[in-house]
């Protein structure tokens, strides 16, 4: 009976010790693990380990997003980081940091609303507007698919960065807006192989990074196409999406409710005049990245307050609205520069 006991005890122990282990902040729902799948991440740590690319790709954080995409089926998880690791290696996306999309910046834009209750940067990507079809017309389709990419990719970045500074920032919410998508021009076949290609990166190569993703101003079509490949996305991917369609009251209503007004756009039913353009944070990002650069201009471990300090130092930037020639960024970067 003692030592049923004592094993109760232990048990206890070990799963108190994970809990306090994984839980920061307001990521509970993440980082909790039970005693069972603390040692299947053990076990894939174990397993992968030897064939990963990068020091981050070693922590627990990036692990665990891998094992959630499975359900904890470890193998699964070794199949889906090896197929990762086997396309960045193809693709180079260890560049992409470093590569500019000038065609693209200013017509296929996405944005930083805010956050919301979790801690969790909420993006909006304006996808209805985003005009496909002229792309692939002018030759420039894979240049889009690779600019698809570098969202990811520089999405990622920010929030290992910021968890690096200590900031407990760890996945993000998606606004997906479809209001500018019609027929003619977004359903070519080239156009739905290049939406299929945004949606099937995210749940092939950056699993755990978007924690809930909702489509809006969603036409009829769209539903249609998503049922009609139901196979292509995975039950994870289905399960943090949430679709609706143009009765825009409905939507705003449901955004303000489970993000805030106080962090979204005008758009999308909030109060702020207008989000912040990713373009100018992957700007900043380049002067403003390792911990003790985000410490030095006061980075705080709550998101919205983050987030404003980000706004901030860009507003810095006295530039002409919609212009992006940097005479006066390339200013406010040397002044950053010598500040920190």
């Amino acid at each position: 009976m003692c030592e049923k006991n004592f094993k109760r005890f232990t048990n206890f122990v070990v799963l108190f010790v994970i809990f306090v282990k994984f839980v920061e902040g307001d990521n509970t729902k993440f980082f909790t693990l039970t005693l069972e799948e603390k040692l299947k991440l053990d076990e894939f740590r174990d397993r992968i380990s030897p064939i990963l690319q990068h020091d981050y790709m070693k922590k627990e954080i990036y692990l665990i997003r891998f094992l959630r995409q499975t359900n904890f089926d470890v193998h699964a998880a070794e199949r889906l980081m090896e197929n990762m690791l086997k396309w960045r290696e193809e693709n180079e996306i260890d560049k992409l940091l470093d590569e500019e999309f000038p065609e693209f910046d200013q017509e296929y834009n996405v944005y930083l609303e805010g956050c919301d209750p979790l801690n969790r940067p909420v993006l909006s990507v304006p996808l209805g507007d985003w005009d496909i079809r002229r792309a692939i017309l002018a030759g420039l389709g894979n240049r889009l698919m690779r600019y698809m990419d570098k969202i990811y990719e520089d999405s990622t970045t920010f929030l290992r960065n910021a968890n690096s500074a200590g900031m407990e920032i760890v996945q993000a919410t998606i606004i997906m807006d479809m209001s500018g998508f019609h027929a003619i021009t977004h359903t070519c076949p080239r156009c739905l192989q290049l939406y299929l290609y945004f949606l099937g990166n995210l749940q092939s190569h950056y699993p755990g990074l978007i924690e809930k993703m909702y489509f809006v101003n969603t036409p009829e079509i769209i539903h249609v196409l998503w049922n009609l490949y139901e196979g292509v996305f995975t039950p994870k991917l289905r399960e943090i999406t949430t679709m609706f369609g143009r009765n825009k009251e409905q939507w705003q209503a449901r955004l303000r409710d489970e993000i805030g007004a106080d962090q979204l756009s005008k758009r999308y039913g909030g109060d702020k005049p207008d989000a912040l353009e990713f373009y100018y944070i992957r700007l900043a990002g380049q002067l403003i990245s390792t911990p003790e650069q985000l410490q030095s201009v006061n980075m705080t471990n709550v998101c919205s307050k983050d987030v404003k300090i980000y706004e901030n130092l860009i507003r810095e930037v006295h530039h002409e609205p919609g212009s992006r020639k940097g005479k006066n960024f390339e200013e406010w970067g040397c002044k950053r520069k010598q500040k920190v």
